[in-house]
């Protein structure tokens, strides 16, 4: 910076460089409070937003919050377990062990493959439980809004 704090020196007749930082200065203070209006909240890694629990001074739909609550009991649930079931097959002297690894095999291929995409799946089930208790708590303060202004 030069010694009147001027991060850029313009030798312009017209234009005035202290002007123009001035200017540049406030356009960005400007832009930060348009594009942060408030402070951000970021819900803490890992944990899903808390359910809204039914407005007592607003009508609201019974169903909305009855399915709400299974919804957030149950967005995790959705696991596999190995299990195999014994085959009549396996009994056969030397083909049955053979049979036996290879349905072992193929199985927990399947599981891996399975287990992924429920892993996905999971991940996607947090977000929209995340999403919809806050879609419902924003839909609670606009009804909360339209009956003041309603008044």
């Amino acid at each position: 910076m030069n010694e009147d704090n001027t991060w850029i020196k313009l030798n312009d007749e017209v234009l005035d460089d202290k002007e123009i930082v001035k200017d540049l200065a406030q356009k960005a203070e400007n832009r930060e409070e348009k594009l942060s209006p408030g402070i951000l909240s970021i819900p803490p890694f890992g944990t899903a937003s808390e359910m809204p629990n039914p407005p007592l001074d607003l009508p609201h739909s019974f169903d909305l919050y009855s399915n709400l609550r299974l919804f957030n009991e149950n967005y995790y649930r959705a696991e596999t377990h190995i299990h195999l079931a014994d085959s009549p097959a396996i009994n056969i002297p030397i083909f049955g062990s053979i049979w036996k690894r290879v349905r072992q095999f193929a199985h927990n291929l399947v599981i891996y493959y399975v287990n992924r995409h429920i892993a996905h799946q999971n991940q996607i089930n947090f977000l929209m439980t995340n999403i919809l208790n806050e879609l419902t708590r924003e839909n609670e303060k606009l009804k909360r809004q339209l009956r003041e202004l309603q008044k």
